[in-house]
């Protein structure tokens, strides 16, 4: 195989025998060589394929970003391509490799960017948190910089993003919707919602699949008996449950031109009372 292109002592781009252009990295590959030199494959250790959407951003940050945070974005993929069972897109090893080298030179800069999401991310995405929290872990190992818990939920999104087309846009749709009902029911109900509640939990899993039903459009009957007397009766347990979920149908109605029934009323009265309680 030829070189291609020299980024540095130690990593090349190169042509697959499929005609594929990848990126080859090894020590001492890239000593000395020169485009259209043999490549000496004795010293290949890592090889990253390109499409050809990712190539000029590719090349970019070759030249600025360490490529040993490409190889822990890598790792960080494999470990959630098993967790899912494949299905991600293999652009999330790029985006990470962007976001780790902005997260860790802001972190050497004493620089914190808060995630606004974080308990959204940590209740509705368990999963690619988890794997956040661990990613976080693996990074301290390799770096031996140790990033904040924000990290963990921007972690998550890359692999949110990675799971399908926009799956992303919809998964940050969704959290925010949820945000702002939890907003709204902390602000009417005057609560202070703990997110390690186990209720509070279920209200957002609630969320989570009211929110999906909106944002794909998609009206589905809930499942419960019609009890208008049960329905009257927990109003009456607190004057300000009435105006809460009024505010919450007027708000879902005004910003996403969805009219929530009184079934779907009366589920997330449920959960308020629970959380209440």
């Amino acid at each position: 195989m030829k070189i291609e292109k020299v980024f540095n002592n130690n990593t090349v781009a190169t042509l697959s025998k499929d005609k594929v252009e990848m990126i080859v990295t090894g020590p001492g590959i890239g000593f000395q060589k020169k485009i259209g030199d043999e490549l000496d494959e004795r010293k290949v250790e890592k090889r990253y394929l390109i499409e050809d959407s990712q190539k000029g951003r590719f090349y970019q940050m070759l030249e600025k970003v360490p490529v040993e945070y490409f190889e822990i974005s890598g790792i960080i993929f494999k470990r959630a391509w098993k967790e899912f069972k494949g299905g991600l897109s293999s652009q999330m090893v790029l985006m990470l490799t962007d976001h780790i080298a902005f997260a860790l030179q802001r972190q050497k800069d004493h620089i914190q960017v808060p995630n606004l999401l974080l308990s959204e991310i940590r209740t509705l995405y368990h999963k690619e948190y988890q794997i956040g929290v661990w990613a976080l872990k693996y990074i301290a190992l390799r770096t031996g910089v140790s990033l904040p818990y924000d990290e963990a939920g921007f972690i998550a999104m890359h692999i949110i993003n990675a799971k399908s087309a926009d799956g992303g846009k919809t998964a940050t749709d969704i959290m925010n919707f949820s945000k702002q009902i939890i907003d709204l029911i902390e602000k009417t109900m005057k609560l202070d919602v703990h997110e390690d509640n186990l209720d509070y939990s279920r209200l957002m899993t609630h969320l989570k699949y009211l929110g999906q039903r909106i944002f794909s459009k998609k009206k589905e009957e809930l499942k419960m008996e019609d009890n208008p007397q049960m329905y009257e009766m927990m109003l009456g347990m607190n004057p300000n449950l009435s105006v809460c979920l009024e505010r919450i149908e007027a708000f879902v109605k005004r910003n996403y031109d969805y009219c929530l029934d009184k079934q779907e009323l009366f589920y997330i009265m449920i959960h308020i009372v629970r959380i209440k309680k």
